[in-house]
Protein backbone atom coordinates (compact mmCIF):
# COMPACT_ATOMS: atom_id res chain seq x y z
CA UNK A 1 0.00 0.00 0.00
CA UNK A 2 1.34 3.42 -0.93
CA UNK A 3 0.56 6.26 1.47
CA UNK A 4 -0.04 9.75 0.18
CA UNK A 5 2.20 12.11 2.19
CA UNK A 6 -0.74 14.53 2.43
CA UNK A 7 -2.71 11.90 4.35
CA UNK A 8 0.03 10.51 6.58
CA UNK A 9 3.00 11.31 8.76
CA UNK A 10 5.90 8.83 8.54
CA UNK A 11 3.56 6.52 6.59
CA UNK A 12 1.08 6.46 9.49
CA UNK A 13 -2.45 7.40 8.44
CA UNK A 14 -3.60 10.45 10.38
CA UNK A 15 -7.18 9.50 11.27
CA UNK A 16 -6.36 6.20 13.04
CA UNK A 17 -3.40 7.92 14.68
CA UNK A 18 -5.65 10.64 16.11
CA UNK A 19 -8.26 8.11 17.28
CA UNK A 20 -5.52 6.08 18.97
CA UNK A 21 -4.10 9.15 20.71
CA UNK A 22 -7.54 10.16 21.95
CA UNK A 23 -8.14 6.63 23.26
CA UNK A 24 -4.78 6.63 25.04
CA UNK A 25 -5.33 10.07 26.59
CA UNK A 26 -8.81 9.09 27.70
CA UNK A 27 -7.33 6.33 29.83
CA UNK A 28 -5.23 8.90 31.70
CA UNK A 29 -8.11 11.37 32.07
CA UNK A 30 -11.31 9.26 32.22
CA UNK A 31 -13.45 11.90 33.96
CA UNK A 32 -13.16 14.59 31.28
CA UNK A 33 -16.29 15.46 29.31
CA UNK A 34 -16.66 13.86 25.86
CA UNK A 35 -16.74 17.27 24.15
CA UNK A 36 -13.12 17.78 25.18
CA UNK A 37 -12.12 14.65 23.28
CA UNK A 38 -13.98 15.78 20.18
CA UNK A 39 -12.37 19.23 20.36
CA UNK A 40 -8.96 17.67 20.83
CA UNK A 41 -9.47 15.51 17.75
CA UNK A 42 -10.23 18.66 15.72
CA UNK A 43 -7.13 20.37 17.05
CA UNK A 44 -4.93 17.34 16.41
CA UNK A 45 -6.30 17.04 12.88
CA UNK A 46 -5.27 20.60 12.07
CA UNK A 47 -1.90 20.38 13.85
CA UNK A 48 -0.91 17.06 12.28
CA UNK A 49 -1.99 18.16 8.82
CA UNK A 50 -0.01 21.40 9.08
CA UNK A 51 3.02 19.48 10.35
CA UNK A 52 2.78 16.91 7.54
CA UNK A 53 2.40 19.62 4.91
CA UNK A 54 5.32 21.69 6.18
CA UNK A 55 7.51 18.58 6.46
CA UNK A 56 6.78 17.33 2.94
CA UNK A 57 6.11 20.51 0.93
CA UNK A 58 7.44 23.41 2.98
CA UNK A 59 5.71 26.53 4.20
CA UNK A 60 2.55 27.51 2.31
CA UNK A 61 3.11 30.29 -0.20
CA UNK A 62 -0.13 32.19 0.22
CA UNK A 63 -3.57 32.45 1.74
CA UNK A 64 -5.06 29.84 -0.60
CA UNK A 65 -2.56 27.19 0.52
CA UNK A 66 -3.03 28.10 4.20
CA UNK A 67 -6.81 27.93 3.82
CA UNK A 68 -6.65 24.57 2.02
CA UNK A 69 -4.35 23.25 4.72
CA UNK A 70 -6.70 24.25 7.54
CA UNK A 71 -9.73 22.83 5.72
CA UNK A 72 -7.94 19.52 5.20
CA UNK A 73 -6.88 19.49 8.86
CA UNK A 74 -10.47 20.11 9.96
CA UNK A 75 -11.61 17.28 7.72
CA UNK A 76 -9.13 14.93 9.39
CA UNK A 77 -10.19 16.15 12.82
CA UNK A 78 -13.89 15.74 12.09
CA UNK A 79 -13.35 12.29 10.61
CA UNK A 80 -11.30 11.18 13.60
CA UNK A 81 -13.87 12.63 16.00
CA UNK A 82 -16.62 10.67 14.27
CA UNK A 83 -14.48 7.53 14.26
CA UNK A 84 -13.91 7.98 17.98
CA UNK A 85 -17.65 8.46 18.58
CA UNK A 86 -18.33 5.23 16.69
CA UNK A 87 -15.95 3.33 18.94
CA UNK A 88 -18.06 4.48 21.89
CA UNK A 89 -21.31 3.38 20.21
CA UNK A 90 -19.99 -0.17 19.60
CA UNK A 91 -19.72 -0.92 23.31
Amino acid sequence: MIFDPNLAIAEVALIPLIVGLIQALKRFFPTLHSNIWFGLSLLLGVVFQVAAYVATVGLPAGFTEYFSLVVMGLAFGLASGKAFDETLNKR
